[in-house]
């Protein structure tokens, strides 16, 4: 029963352990953004309503009803640089699955041990 115990412990601090690393890679995406981020280089167009950088050749386009505030714009740098460096919500969820089958793996395993064990020892 202890192996069991240690197995459902290890898996479940797998999974923990993923969900801080990703959170940390997340902040220091942010912290990043925020200490390279120049306000002097980007422009905004009011009438296409898109922040551009060319020195970055990058262009945000903003929707009709965003505001054109700077706040604005730092909030969508995060969300693209963290998109294009942190997995995707189908990847993660492919991960935690993956170590939900290893667990249920584990666990089987351990399961026919004992039976064979029980069968031996009678």
């Amino acid at each position: 029963m202890r192996e069991k115990k240690n197995v459902e412990g290890y898996f479940w601090k797998q999974m923990v352990n993923y969900a801080k690393d990703l959170e940390t890679r997340g902040a220091k995406i942010e912290q990043r953004l925020n200490a390279d981020f120049v306000l002097a280089d980007w422009n905004f167009d009011t009438t296409l309503r898109e922040w551009t950088n060319s020195s970055k050749s990058m262009t945000i386009k903003l929707e009709k009803s965003e505001p054109s505030q700077v706040t604005v714009l730092r909030d969508k740098l995060v969300q693209f640089y963290v998109s294009n460096q942190l997995p995707s919500e189908q990847a993660i969820n492919r991960s935690l699955d993956d170590l939900v089958d290893a667990r249920t793996i584990m666990q089987k395993a351990l399961k026919k041990e004992q039976d064979y064990k029980k069968q031996f020892m009678l």
